[in-house]
């Protein structure tokens, strides 16, 4: 394993910087390129023309409070309908 010749040195080195410096270089690549496809020039003019739609209610917008009065939250210190008891942890 001594005898390497100096061509078979520089294709083990080679290939050393190609596997370290490789991913690093097309991730900045990646992200250059999603830096470009974001376009906020288009995003700020077609908000101004009105273009950007009003999103949509979720469903859970119409929900009523969560604990409003059947059920409250683990570890609030009020008292739950079923037990009667507080659901605070010891300590």
């Amino acid at each position: 394993m001594s005898d390497l010749s100096s061509l078979a040195l520089g294709f083990r080195l080679l290939t050393a910087a190609v596997a370290v410096f490789g991913p690093t270089v097309l991730f900045l690549c990646l992200l250059r390129f999603l830096e470009w496809l974001r376009d906020d020039a288009l995003v700020t003019r077609l908000t101004a023309r009105g273009m950007d739609p009003e999103p949509e209610p979720a469903p859970v917008d119409f929900l009523s409070p969560l604990g409003a009065e059947s059920s409250s939250a683990p570890g609030s210190g009020e008292k739950t309908r079923e037990t009667n008891e507080t659901d605070d942890f010891p300590g």
